[in-house]
Parts: structure tokens; sequence; C-alpha cells
């Protein structure tokens, strides 16, 4: 495994599996599916879910879409499972507004990636972030579901240089 990365419930072969994917180019590309297309439409409807689930903190929906060995490593690094994440959603609700995705699929998995404006409702009122994330998809009886979830907030390289 790269980096020393040790698996915790799947984390860390999902790690090494992005590290050996590398090419985070701006197409679908996959010689496991036909018609891509139809991934790209399966998958985008599956995140819509997701994002609309979230938002309405509709704990059931993201039950169902969330894979039972689900992982949510969150912006400042920390990492949970699926019920710590869908308790989570409950006690800080959240919008995700998703921007130009890529989606690449390696038969029935699919790697999402791309921008994410996250916004938190907080007590002392929202907070947004400019995020890119990473997710898993995994297709199991005829529907998607993600199985990991890995969000970095943005900075640009600008800013970067300035520290």
């Amino acid at each position: 495994m790269p980096f020393g990365v040790r698996t915790v419930d799947g984390l860390g072969l999902m790690l090494g599996a992005i590290y050996l994917l590398g090419d985070l180019r701006m197409t679908i590309n996959s010689s496991a599916h036909r018609d891509q297309g139809t991934l790209r439409a399966e998958v985008m409807e599956a995140e819509k879910r997701r994002c609309k689930a979230t938002l309405e903190q509709d704990v059931n929906a993201l039950r169902d879409i969330l894979a039972d060995d689900y992982i949510h490593v969150a912006g400042n690094g920390q990492w949970m499972g699926k019920q710590r994440y869908l308790d989570w959603v409950v006690e800080l609700p959240r919008n995700h507004e998703r921007g130009e995705l890529t989606i690449r699929g390696y038969g029935d998995v699919a790697v999402i990636t791309g921008e994410l404006k996250n916004t938190l409702q907080m007590p002392d009122g929202d907070r947004s972030y400019l995020t890119y994330v990473t997710q898993v998809a995994h297709k199991l009886d005829g529907a998607w579901r993600f199985v990991s979830f890995h969000i970095t907030p943005m900075q640009s390289v600008d800013d970067n240089q300035k520290r």
C-alpha cells in the first residue's frame, strides 16, 4: 500500500486505488463501460439524490444511498463511518452545490471528482466553503451506492504562494 496506508474498513484500499488511478482529466474514460452517457446519467442521478437527502436531512434516503461500509473524510481530516455521518448531517444541517464533475468508470465502480460548495447552517449563521471532493461509488443490485467521500477545502495556487 502506498505511503504506508493501512486498511480501516476499506479506507486504505480506496486510497490505494485512487493513488493507482491517478489522472484527473476532465473527461469520462472507461473501457469497462460501453455507454458512457448511461454511466454519467446514473451516477449524476445518485449524486443529486445524495445532495437532496443531505439538504433535507432525510436520513432514510441517505441510509439507502450510502453503502454500509461508507467512510466520510471531513475537511479537517477527521473520518467517520456511515452512522456517525448520518448523525452529523442531523446535528449540523448543510447544503451541497456541485460544480462540474469528472466521472470515471471501472466496471461496477465509479470515481467522481469535482468542486462542491459546502454551506453549513451554524448557530451563528451560514458558513460556505469551496471544496474539492473525491467520491467512490459502487453499483450493487442495480443501484449506485457511495462507499467513500473525501472533502478538501480549496485554496488557490496564488494564496498558497503567499504563505
